[in-house]
C-alpha cells in the first residue's frame, strides 16, 4: 500500500469512528450516567457496556459454587453459590 492509499484508509477509519461516536452518543450518555464501563468492540463495530458491580460477585469458597454444603444449604452463601466481595471496584466514567 502506498502513502496515498494509507492516508485514504486512515481518513476513512477516522470518519467511520466519528460517525460511530455520534451514533452511540445517547447510549454512551445513558451508560455513563449509570456508572457502566464503556468499551469499543474488538472489531471496532459497536460498544460493550458492563456493570462493574459484577466484579464484586464471586463463587462461594465454602461450597465451590454448588450452593450446598454437606446435606444442607451452604451457610456461607445461603445456597446461592455466590458471595459478594467487600471491596468495590473503581468505575471509569469516561467514554472511549
Amino acid at each position: 500500500m502506498n502513502r496515498n492509499e494509507r492516508r485514504i484508509v486512515g481518513f476513512l477509519r477516522q470518519l467511520f469512528r466519528r460517525c460511530e461516536d455520534r451514533l452511540f452518543a445517547s447510549d454512551d450518555a445513558w451508560a455513563q450516567h449509570r456508572g457502566l464501563q464503556i468499551s469499543r468492540r474488538p472489531n471496532g463495530h459497536g460498544r460493550r457496556y458492563r456493570d462493574p458491580r459484577w466484579d464484586l460477585v464471586t463463587a462461594c469458597p465454602e461450597c465451590t459454587d454448588i450452593g450446598a454444603s454437606g446435606i444442607g444449604r451452604c451457610g456461607e452463601c445461603g445456597g446461592r453459590g455466590t458471595v459478594r466481595l467487600d471491596k468495590a471496584p473503581t468505575v471509569t466514567r469516561n467514554p472511549p
